[in-house]
């Protein structure tokens, strides 16, 4: 009787293995994690769209930022480093931004012109910079942001009194985030049978009033690398003519021509016929390539599964698939069944 119990436990720990949910396609597609851990990010400088509407991603102009010049302004943009190294740890807090941030010294330009890091992730009680009414995070704990418009810096006003500063910033900046993973079963929903790639987008951008061309976008696109096939794609630029983009109904900074386009929300059926190819997402937002209007999107919850209504809880688990491991698993429980069975054989 125990080595039947045994076998019995051995094989239901196997099926549990096999059970356990998988990894849904894409590395932290809904940056649970907190940070952008499985996604490549880039920063660069911008420049005009070429070409007329309508513009697609070979519209772009992208210039990379080489690392020391990167190295060089993260430094810089360290509150301590601009408020102490600089030598104004004697001024009052308020000399400091009249006649040093904000004067003729304009440090805060400075600061707005050099920034790279523009790729970052939300969690709960963050709230658009500008205002737009837009549930964040979108889906589970935290949603990315990129090339985002604000940043807060705190300085210490003497006796250890913080103060906070924010600002809006774009000069001409644009930052691009992608990842690419392979379709397998597991993104099959068992509720259609089909192969789905899923996920929902958001984006912010200030109307200019420039040309098409150097107004603030961001693009977003979905392909399959393998076959070098376009999925899905969008590319916006700062319109008010645009139905997708609304203005923000009470803005919270006084750059009040920012307008948003809501969460949408997508569900691409994979052909069965790219089972075992790669998938590749790439999101890029961009400022206006004048320098002082900038543009941000959001990006949330890319996998196979459904995500729920804006603000409600992400209680959805993984599909449970079976693995290599799952299946090594399997094999061990069944071939420890067979062993206990055998050896009940012969004691009969």
């Amino acid at each position: 009787m125990n080595h039947r119990k045994s076998t019995w436990a051995a094989l239901g720990l196997a099926l549990a293995v096999v059970c356990t949910p998988s990894h849904a396609i894409f590395t932290n597609g809904g940056f649970e994690a907190g940070n952008t851990t499985g996604w490549t990010t880039q920063f660069y400088t911008t420049g005009p769209l070429t070409g007329a509407p309508p513009f697609t991603g070979a519209n772009t102009q992208l210039n990379p930022v080489d690392p020391a010049s990167l190295a060089y302004y993260n430094n810089q943009l360290d509150p301590n480093w601009v408020y102490v190294s600089r030598g104004y740890t004697w001024m009052a807090y308020q000399q400091f931004l009249d006649e040093v941030w904000n004067g003729p010294q304009n440090l805060k330009g400075q600061m707005e012109a050099k920034h790279p890091s523009r790729v970052k992730v939300v969690g709960a009680g963050f709230t658009d910079p500008q205002g737009a009414p837009l549930v964040l995070p979108r889906s589970g704990s935290n949603t990315l942001m990129l090339n985002n418009s604000s940043y807060t810096y705190s300085y210490d006003s003497g006796g250890g009194v913080m103060v906070t500063d924010t600002y809006a910033a774009a000069s001409s900046k644009a930052n691009t985030i992608v990842q690419s993973d392979t379709v397998t079963a597991a993104d099959r929903d068992p509720a259609d049978g089909k192969l789905h790639v899923r996920f929902s987008y958001a984006a912010v951008l200030d109307d200019a009033g420039h040309a098409p061309q150097d107004q603030p976008y961001f693009y977003l696109r979905v392909r399959n690398t393998t076959k070098n096939t376009v999925l899905f794609e969008d590319f916006a630029f700062a319109s008010a003519s645009n139905p997708d983009f609304h203005p923000i109904p009470a803005p919270t900074s006084p750059f009040s021509n920012f307008l948003y386009k809501d969460w949408t929300d997508m569900d691409i059926v994979v052909p069965d016929a790219d089972l075992g190819d790669t998938i590749e997402v790439y999101l890029l937002a961009a400022d206006c390539s004048q320098g002082g209007h900038s543009g941000y999107a959001y990006l949330d919850g890319f996998g196979s599964r459904r995500l729920p209504p804006p603000g409600t809880p992400d209680t959805v688990a993984p599909v449970p698939t079976v693995g290599e491991f799952g299946l090594m698993g399997l094999a061990m429980g069944l071939g420890l069944l067979g062993v206990g069975r055998l050896r009940a054989a012969r004691r009969r």
